[in-house]
């Protein structure tokens, strides 16, 4: 199965690559993170407020295009509310509180430094990418 999904993207642009990987891998974040007892709704990773799935975006704590190598990084990405991802500009502060209290303040300096390394993502990391995050978007259950 692999081998067809490596042939039908051949000849596709990288940027088109990137594309679909950030769909595939948004869809399974904001899946990921749609949990909130409440059925239908979830918690803001940096406000911590209770929304309406509707408003629920896969918000990155580093920015995806300026931190390649945490840009598909789980850790990096989360469920966030429209007001602080778009109109807060990530609210950038409040998501690192809302880090350090899910994984440490180790991890986050990590998660940090690892978006200042040097990363070029080549055309089967992508593909890779495509196809795990969507297989995973099946996976991932709301009961």
């Amino acid at each position: 199965m692999e081998s067809l999904y490596r042939q039908k993207y051949q000849d596709k642009k990288l940027s088109w690559l990137l594309e679909k990987a950030q769909e595939a891998f948004n869809r399974y974040i904001r899946k990921r993170d749609n949990n909130n007892p409440r059925k239908g709704f979830f918690t803001c990773i940096s406000c911590g407020k209770v929304r309406d799935e509707k408003y629920l975006q896969a918000g990155h704590y580093m920015p995806a295009g300026s931190n390649a190598p945490v840009r598909f990084d789980e850790m990096n990405v989360h469920g966030q509310c429209v007001e602080c991802n778009t109109y807060l500009h990530g609210n950038q502060e409040a998501y690192r509180r809302g880090l350090v209290r899910k994984y440490g303040e180790e991890a986050v300096e990590d998660l940090e430094l690892k978006a200042k390394q040097m990363w070029k993502w080549s055309r089967p990391e992508i593909i890779a990418i495509i196809t795990d995050y969507r297989a995973k978007v099946k996976e991932v259950n709301y009961d």
